[in-house]
């Protein structure tokens, strides 16, 4: 004869069956914890570096370091003078470049080494010409007295070797009435590195990029503001081609990229946030796709569940 167990209080496998959807309910709740703390964990602040690559008609640098030699296969140096003469009046046409009013000596220069010294502050631009002249800012460098400049022609700029430099750098100069320094054009990348890039490997990823348009001014800063050191090139372009190319990488660090445009007061400053290294970690994107499986499976089994403990309630009540 079968008896059913109308008694008030709830059978063991009841409270087992009410035991385990509680924690079965927990689960997703529990998962979505640990998904925010690896998220905030892999998302925190982290090392970056920014690579910047322009097509522009000037700059600037500072030097940085002893590594900073410059080998000039043919050109021209004009060596400031200390005392301005505006009298003084140039007769040929190989003094018209360094007019002796400003400069005290013109040397024609080939496989000539400059050796720019720490502090040493240039600037540089692509003349209408097709000339490259690179100014010194500064008597840092001692044969170079401040004002002194250095012309490569066109001829030779064209395929001249790279110039490459360490130190803090500025790409294109303040747009403004009659400016000819000027960037052309350029793109940025913001390449991060930390937890979120990878688990095992140390490498980088892309997590941020841009555009730079015409008559931008740019330079990477650290997180209070401070121009960093940089490493770049200075290379000739094709003949028909305006401008050269300078391409500049920064230094391992939590940095930023901070832009200018004519007629703004404030500079634009950017920065990758954790959505752009949640959008483009593929660390992140394996780690959703593993939650959202494990999620989608749970929430199967809490579905089934029911069907089966019932069952299992059903055939222990029954005497």
């Amino acid at each position: 004869m079968i008896r059913r167990n109308h008694s008030s209080f709830p059978s063991r496998a009841t409270k087992r069956f009410r035991d385990k959807s509680w924690w079965a309910r927990a689960i997703p709740f529990v998962l979505a914890l640990i998904s925010v703390i690896l998220l905030t964990y892999m998302t925190r602040s982290e090392e970056r570096t920014f690579l910047v690559s322009t097509l522009t008609r000037g700059g600037s640098v500072t030097f940085q370091g002893e590594a900073n030699a410059w080998s000039i296969e043919d050109g021209l140096l004009c060596v400031a003078s200390t005392t301005p003469d505006p009298r003084a009046q140039s007769d040929s046409n190989y003094q018209s470049a360094c007019p002796e009013a400003l400069f005290s000596s013109a040397i024609e220069i080939q496989n000539h080494t400059i050796e720019w010294r720490k502090d040493t502050t240039i600037s540089f631009s692509r003349e209408q010409s097709g000339d490259l002249r690179v100014i010194a800012e500064d008597s840092n460098t001692a044969e170079l007295p401040v004002g002194s400049v250095i012309i490569i022609p066109a001829e030779a700029w064209a395929s001249h070797g790279a110039l490459v430099f360490r130190g803090v750098s500025s790409i294109g100069k303040d747009m403004g009435p009659g400016a000819s320094d000027y960037l052309i054009e350029g793109t940025w990348e913001a390449r991060q590195l930390g937890a979120a890039t990878s688990f095992f490997r140390d490498t980088t990823e892309v997590v941020k990029r841009g555009t730079l348009i015409r008559g931008a001014h740019a330079q990477i800063l650290d997180s209070e503001g401070n121009p960093v050191e940089t490493f770049g090139h200075l290379t000739p372009l094709k003949s028909d081609e305006p401008g050269l190319g300078m391409v500049v990488l920064s230094e391992k660090g939590d940095q930023i990229l901070s832009v200018g445009y004519y007629g703004l007061q404030d500079q634009s400053r950017f920065e990758p946030d954790w959505l752009d290294t949640v959008t483009s970690s593929p660390a992140l994107i394996a780690l959703a796709v593993f939650f959202g499986l494990l999620l989608t499976t749970l929430q199967l089994m809490l579905l089934i569940a029911p069907f089966t403990e019932r069952r299992e309630i059903g055939r222990t009540d029954i005497n």
